[in-house]
């Protein structure tokens, strides 16, 4: 222990060298590293003699390290306990800083809980707190041991952003459009693909489970999944996988193979069931990649991410490929556009009017444009994956859109569920088109969360609010401007302060990561253009800042009124 100590530091005297003593302040969370590169310590079983105290740190430590059944954490309880404790249930997350405390009877441990791991690794942010007395009692050899063990497992933050990683599970929306995202975190282990897929085989998580395909086939299950030394991740499925219709094993393919594409040292998937190697329908193709499934990739519209602007009373597209200089007048026939929304395609472009009251539709050569909606106040409309153009009035609430769609724009129907009654400042899309992020009004400070949007046949629905927080602290007056998506479950969000300077948040779907990435210098932001795979745009004070880094967002557009990417 002592040589272990002088090691470590050792290590932090030398990395004192590396301080920097300059630059800005930057706000940094853990849970954005996948790598961990700090001193693991092994769990190890309970002492002979050890304390109250000691057991119970010894226990929440076992917890937090990953092992086969918890075998080690299981020794810390009495029998009985050790029968009825199921870890695979899920797990409390709880603050760092937090330690047990001991009482004249037991020993508790009092948290601040700041999220829940379900059974299949999917994070919600639950912040609530903690009481748990783990019940000490002597067992017939005089040693102390825990009779009362929460029902699954109880982490701390450190634990849960050191040993567990996050993947994106993948399943095909119910319009067969797109994949959809769905994040899990997984403890470190060499089995992470085979845990990553039984997680896929068993479905979407309970509140996205709606807006994604079900199987009509029956459960579908891995008998073997193993990593070559190439890259090659084989999946062999069991023989009831060789029943399934041509369409449902593509499929399944396809989810699977962006799933697994996505781990760790995977360059390509093969699938065999019943010990035959599958090919794609109709080709040879055996070792597959998300280019064989073209259009479904979460974040893949039709054309990339096209830059439009609206200043001197016209529409203008950018050719950012090239330079961000030279613009080309488009869409004619929409004069003096407001804010602004393109199609992934490039087809249409829809504008809110200057004076708010109307959202007005051009394709990009059109002379002329027509009103499909009215109101007061109209917020920024948006084209989701499959084609429809969603618009909303100042505010009105989620109750309240108007959601149009096929080549005549015609309505369709909406409904809602377990949405809060409250305003919408502003909303966004995911770029796969089924969950919207949406900015609801409050009294003394904005919430932002995310619904699920639910499509059968020629009716939408909007369901399921879930709030996340943009900060850990609430802060009365802060206001939140906008949202955009910049990956498949990651958003950036402008804040306004209580002391007017304003900055871009980065934010996970799950609120697993929260960070501030500036500009907090610039003055006067309004409004945020983001699309994954492209960089994102702050609009407000000179012009356009496009974002180089964190804390670095270059003015590269002076003059514009309103900004916005297709997609």
């Amino acid at each position: 222990r002592e040589a272990l100590v002088g090691l470590l530091v050792a290590g932090l005297l030398a990395g004192c060298a590396t301080v920097p003593t300059s630059g800005p302040v930057r706000t940094h969370d853990a849970s954005d590293q996948q790598v961990n590169s700090s001193v693991q310590v092994a769990p190890v079983p309970p002492a002979d003699g050890a304390s109250e105290m000691l057991v119970v740190e010894g226990f929440l430590h076992a917890m937090g390290t990953d092992q086969t059944d918890y075998q080690i954490a299981r020794q810390y309880l009495t029998p009985a306990a050790s029968e009825a404790w199921h870890p695979e249930t899920g797990a409390s997350v709880y603050a760092d800083g937090t330690l047990p405390t001991e009482t004249e009877s037991s020993v508790v441990l009092l948290a601040t809980v700041v999220g829940t791991l379900d059974s299949g690794g999917g994070y919600q942010e639950l912040p609530s707190q903690l009481r748990h007395d783990f019940g000490l009692v002597k067992n017939a050899q005089g040693q102390w041991r825990i009779s009362h063990p929460p029902r699954g497992l109880l982490i701390s933050r450190y634990h849960f952003t050191t040993f567990y990683t996050g993947v994106e599970l993948n399943f095909l929306d119910r319009t067969g459009v797109s994949l959809v995202p769905d994040p899990r975190f997984f403890p470190l282990r060499a089995d992470l693909p085979g845990t990553a897929v039984r997680a896929q085989l068993a479905g979407a998580n309970r509140w996205l489970a709606p807006a994604v395909r079900k199987w009509d086939s029956g459960t579908i299950t891995a008998e073997r999944v193993t990593l070559t030394a190439k890259g090659l991740l084989e999946i062999s499925l069991a023989a009831s996988a060789k029943s399934l219709p041509d369409k449902e094993r593509r499929s399944l393919m396809a989810e699977l193979v962006q799933t697994g594409v996505g781990l760790p040292g995977v360059t390509a998937v093969r699938f065999l069931a019943d010990g035959a190697v599958w090919t794609l329908t109709g080709g040879g193709a055996t070792d597959l990649t998300p280019r064989d499934f073209p259009g479904l990739s979460p974040t893949a519209d039709q054309a990339p991410g096209r830059l439009f602007v609206s200043r001197d009373d016209k529409v203008h597209q950018f050719d950012i490929d090239v330079n961000w200089s030279d613009a080309v007048p488009v869409a004619p026939g929409l004069t003096r556009p407001g804010a602004l929304a393109v199609r992934g395609d490039l087809g249409q472009i829809a504008t809110v009017s200057q004076d708010g009251r109307r959202v007005l539709l051009s394709a990009p050569a059109a002379a002329a444009s027509r009103v499909v909606a009215s109101g007061s106040g109209m917020l920024r409309p948006d084209f989701s994956r499959q084609g429809e153009l969603w618009v909303l009035g100042g505010a009105t609430r989620a109750r309240d859109f108007i959601v149009l769609g096929g080549s005549d724009s015609h309505r369709l129907e909406f409904t809602v569920s377990k949405l809060p009654n409250a305003s919408v400042r502003a909303f966004a899309l995911s770029p796969d088109g089924s969950r919207m992020a949406l900015i609801l009004r409050g009294d003394d400070s904005d919430q932002l969360g995310i619904a699920r949007v639910v499509r059968t046949g020629d009716a939408v629905g909007l369901e399921e609010f879930r709030s996340l927080a943009v900060f850990s602290s609430i802060e009365a007056g802060r206001r939140l401007l906008d949202v955009g998506w910049t990956t498949g479950t990651q958003m950036l969000a402008l804040v306004s302060h209580p002391d007017q300077a304003l900055s871009v948040v980065r934010i996970d779907q799950d609120a697993a990561l929260s960070e501030d990435i500036g500009p907090n210098e610039v003055r006067g932001l309004s409004e945020l253009a983001v699309v994954p795979g492209r960089p994102a745009v702050v609009r407000g004070g000179a012009g356009a800042y496009r974002y180089e880094g964190d804390f670095n967002w270059k003015l590269t557009l002076p003059n514009v009124d309103h900004v916005a990417y297709s997609g």
